[in-house]
């Protein structure tokens, strides 16, 4: 079984590098955008419930002003319901008692169990019997009124905040992926673009052998590392071709070198043969031909060396000739 890093090693091959750059830029953005949405969600969630508050606390002391005079005129048109109204109001004397409430909640008991002192305010969260699934803001304020303290209780849905939430929650879930891909996509096809001129270098390279070292790899207009890997490999390419030339030089001059000394020794060998046949000792023929053979074998490699060094030079030439099978 491999390891985690022999296995994120053949990942990484297995991707390539355009896969691999899409990949982690898909990653990195994914994390900015999912923290990036929940700390707008909260934010906006949080900002919207103050709004919600603030509003419930202004319409608990409009009331509590008319409490405090003992307006009841006043205090029974503030609780007169209105269209596309989300808030209840209860008014509370002496006890807890419920003295004065909006129709939504007329019958029922207390919303809260909140009871602050005159003039102090108190908050919570809580569910009210008039909407089951939406939570409310309740806002209570201690009032002092002519038939002793009493309370003024506020509930504001906060059903606007909760659909606004999962509006935001829903266009990000559907619009998180869409932005992914999106730059996943074009990730992949700038990485591609960019990695063009890389595969052109490989591929002229991969095509170079020893004797096409004058050929040169294409350099793009960029100035980026790209480019300047096709320089180096020109660089490269430049000092291969001078120690090949050199090479060849030096096997083609040894081997001219080579060759007058070697048809002098051959001459000179062929004139030494000729005189022990006539006047020397009877093996002196034998051990001459035995140097003749000698020269001529290393005559032979320095024809060899000599053909090398211009068939690496000009390249061979090709010669067709017919050949009598007989």
């Amino acid at each position: 079984m491999g390891t985690p890093a022999a296995e994120g090693g053949w990942l990484s091959r297995r991707l390539g590098v355009r896969l691999r750059s899409a990949f982690a830029a898909v990653t990195v953005v994914a994390v900015v955008l999912i923290l990036a949405a929940a700390a707008f969600v909260v934010l906006h969630q949080r900002s919207m419930t103050d709004r919600v508050d603030a509003a419930a606390l202004a319409r608990a002391e409009v009331v509590a002003g008319r409490v405090t005079v003992g307006d009841r005129a006043g205090l029974d048109w503030l609780l007169r319901s209105r269209p596309g109204d989300e808030t209840v109001v209860q008014v509370l004397g002496p006890g807890g008692t419920v003295v004065a409430g909006s129709s939504e909640v007329e019958g029922e008991g207390p919303l809260s169990s909140l009871r602050p002192v005159p003039g102090a305010v108190q908050r919570e969260d809580r569910r009210l019997p008039v909407a089951d699934e939406d939570p409310f803001r309740v806002v209570a304020v201690g009032v002092t009124s002519p038939a002793g303290p009493g309370v003024v209780l506020v509930g504001q849905s906060l059903r606007p905040v909760r659909d606004a939430v999962a509006t935001e929650v829903a266009l990000l879930a559907v619009g998180l992926p869409l932005v992914l891909l999106l730059v996943g996509a074009a990730t992949a096809l700038f990485v591609g673009r960019s990695l063009r001129a890389v595969e052109a270098v490989r591929a002229r390279v991969a095509v170079i052998s020893a004797r096409q070292l004058h050929e040169r790899v294409p350099v793009p207009k960029g100035e980026d590392e790209v480019r300047r890997l096709a320089q180096t490999m020109n660089a490269m390419l430049d000092r291969l071709e001078t120690s090949a030339a050199a090479q060849r030089r030096f096997v083609a001059d040894a081997s001219h070198e080579l060759r007058s000394p070697l048809s002098t020794l051959q001459v000179g060998l062929e004139l030494l043969a000729a005189r022990l046949r006539s006047e020397g000792p009877a093996d002196g023929p034998a051990s001459v031909a035995i140097l003749q053979g000698e020269t001529g074998r290393i005559g032979h490699i320095v024809a060899d060396l000599l053909l090398l060094a211009r068939v690496d030079e000009r390249g061979l030439a090709p010669r067709s000739e017919d050949v009598d099978l007989d």
